[in-house]
């Protein structure tokens, strides 16, 4: 099931599923009840670790097996079928159909009217667990975007009806599973280009970081957010706010949040709005761009921690971020430019997000900080629990 030590499942990842459905049925022929518990329990570790593997079983019906085995539960010894339970469970707060919940209750009728079945107390924790929420908010649909060229396509927007841009997600990632080109690529989240490749990217960065990027036609600038790894495998939400600056010293400045709290503001271009959107990809690798020759690409501009041009507005001259910086402060983002159509060798090629993505909102307009709040108070399941856009902040 796994190749390699399987103790490293979580990164190698469950490359061959049906072992373990044939050691799941076989389990009620196992004369040796340490053989039953010892196979049981490694089948709940291996099966239940993250996200991905337990969407890998549940894909491969393994509930179904599960409790065909418990069927046979006369034979089983009782610690190997409540770990059944315990699996069942797990993978059951993944995903679970009609036919393995009809399956699940029909499992508890008793032989004889009289007597309870023996195993209600553990198909009820099964169930509570199903629904049960540990805490930390998480998404009860979402689609899963684990293959590399999954993801969302949203029709070309001819027309950007507004001055700026927002976007809210809920999204959960695992930890990367190892492999030859893991460093080599960046897990799209959003991608809005024009025909000419302008336009607006995020990603996260093979070190599970948060990159923000403006594309314009001879610039590529990215913000990166530190210090926030976001392959924990836990829901969270993610908000970017663009605000174009107004003229004439007015500076551009991007926001990001996260779980509702601002974590950055800094200056950011603005890409010309003109034009329309003909890529629009949410969870996928969407826009791809292809190196030029050497000889066409122009010397990479001057980039700096702190501010991404050489050049500065009377507004940069005067911001927070600049002066934070004159006086020795902490620089809480990490602005890079590049030549635009280079962002592939420097960040990587774009694959989906290989993750999980719930609720998906995209405004014209800009948010407050009070507006990402209220989202994420109201949960990702308090928000419609299905992908949308929509282009007016009419609850607001």
């Amino acid at each position: 099931a796994v190749e390699g030590e399987h103790t490293s499942v979580g990164l190698l990842g469950i490359s061959n599923v049906d072992p373990l459905l044939l050691l799941v049925q076989w389990l009620p022929e196992l004369d040796s009840s340490e053989q039953q518990l010892f196979t049981s329990d490694w089948l709940r570790r291996l099966s239940c670790l993250n996200h991905q593997t337990r969407a890998t079983c549940v894909n491969a019906a393994m509930v179904m097996r599960a409790l065909s085995g418990l069927e046979s539960h006369q034979r089983l010894n009782r610690s190997c079928a409540e770990s059944l339970f315990v699996l069942v469970g797990s993978l059951g707060s993944q995903s679970l159909s009609a036919k393995e919940l009809l399956g699940l209750l029909r499992l508890l009728r008793p032989h004889e009217s009289s007597k309870a079945h023996p195993y209600v107390g553990p198909a009820l924790r099964s169930l509570l667990a199903m629904v049960r929420k540990q805490g930390l908010e998480s998404a009860m649909q979402y689609f899963d975007l684990s293959p590399s060229m999954a993801g969302i396509v949203v029709p070309t927007v001819q027309r950007w009806p507004g001055a700026a841009f927002s976007f809210i997600a809920w999204l959960s990632l695992d930890q990367d599973q190892l492999g030859p080109m893991s460093k080599d690529k960046r897990k799209q989240l959003y991608s809005f280009f024009t025909p000419g490749g302008t336009g607006f990217e995020a990603f996260i960065s093979s070190e599970g970081v948060l990159v923000v990027a403006v594309c314009t036609k001879k610039e590529y600038v990215t913000v990166m957010l530190p210090d926030y790894c976001f392959c924990d495998s836990l829901w969270h939400s993610i908000g970017v706010v663009h605000v174009p600056g107004k003229r004439p010293f007015g500076q551009s400045l991007v926001y990001i949040y996260v779980d509702g709290q601002q974590k950055l503001s800094a200056p950011l271009k603005y890409p010309t709005m003109t034009e329309p959107f003909i890529s629009c990809c949410i969870g996928s690798a969407g826009h791809r761009t292809t190196t030029p020759p050497p000889s066409q690409i122009p010397d990479p501009p001057f980039s700096s921690a702190s501010t991404p041009t050489t050049r500065s507005s009377l507004g940069a001259i005067l911001s927070p971020q600049t002066w934070g910086g004159l006086l020795g402060g902490k620089p809480e983002s990490v602005t890079k430019l590049i030549s635009a159509g280079t962002q592939d060798s420097e960040w990587g090629s774009p694959t989906s997000l290989q993750g999980q993505l719930g609720s998906v909102m995209v405004f014209h307009e800009p948010l407050q900080a009070s507006h990402v709040k209220a989202i994420c108070s109201a949960g990702e399941g308090g928000a419609k629990r299905t992908f949308f856009i929509t282009y007016r902040l009419s609850m607001w």
